[in-house]
C-alpha cells in the first residue's frame, strides 16, 4: 500500500487513522502537504506529521517516504524548504 497523505485528506479521511487500519503494510508513503495554501510545505499544513511519522516508524514497516509538491510557483525554492523542514523533523 502507498498512502498519499494529501489525497487522503482531500477525501475527508485522517491519514493516521487510515494507516492504523493496515499495520505493517505502508512500505512506502507518499507525503504531500494538505491545507495551508499553495506554497505550504510539510509541517506548514494541516496533516498530523508527528502522528504519520510515528506510525510509519513503529508499525507501518515503512522503508521510503516519497515527497511531492505540485502547486508551487517556485519549485526549487519549495524543494529546499521541504528538505530543510524534513531535516528539522529528523527525517533526512
Amino acid at each position: 500500500m502507498q498512502l498519499d497523505t494529501r489525497n487522503c485528506r482531500e477525501g475527508g479521511a485522517d491519514p493516521v487513522a487510515v494507516l492504523k487500519k493496515y499495520p505493517g503494510r505502508a512500505r512506502t508513503i507518499h507525503i504531500k502537504p494538505f491545507g495551508g495554501g499553495p506554497e505550504a510545505i510539510i509541517g506548514e499544513d494541516d496533516v498530523d506529521w508527528a502522528g504519520v511519522f510515528e506510525f510509519c516508524e513503529t508499525r507501518g514497516n515503512t522503508e521510503w517516504y516519497v515527497v511531492e509538491h505540485e502547486t508551487s510557483q517556485n519549485p526549487l525554492a519549495t524543494a529546499g524548504r521541504t528538505l530543510a523542514a524534513l531535516k528539522k523533523m529528523g527525517k533526512v
